[in-house]
């Protein structure tokens, strides 16, 4: 729920007895959050600048200070969860070895 929409909320509820402070608190937090992000999503680009262009092959390194875990959540789709509170799903085409000759 957004800002807005609990701003309006409180206002619908007069009786529960909500205040400017409680509404100023929540506004807080929530750009506290957005802050947060920004800052990891930084961290998270700083690391990735850091290696020099296209990474050729597996890095134990930075697959460590990147990846919290990856969910398999489905045969051909992977969820990866950063540490940095992004998430991706990644889609793929599984290949026989027939169907790679």
């Amino acid at each position: 729920m957004s800002l807005l929409e609990k701003q309006r909320t409180l206002k619908r509820c007069p009786k529960i007895g909500f205040t400017t402070t409680l509404v100023r608190t929540i506004w807080m937090a929530e750009t506290a959050n957005q802050d947060s992000r920004m800052a990891r999503t930084l961290e998270l680009e700083a690391i990735l600048e850091a290696q020099d262009g296209n990474i050729l092959e597996f890095s134990e390194d930075l697959y460590t200070s990147i990846i919290e875990k990856i969910v398999v959540k489905e045969c051909t789709t992977l969820e990866f969860h950063l540490k940095y509170g992004l998430r991706f799903e990644e889609h793929y085409t599984l290949k026989r070895s027939r169907d790679l000759i």
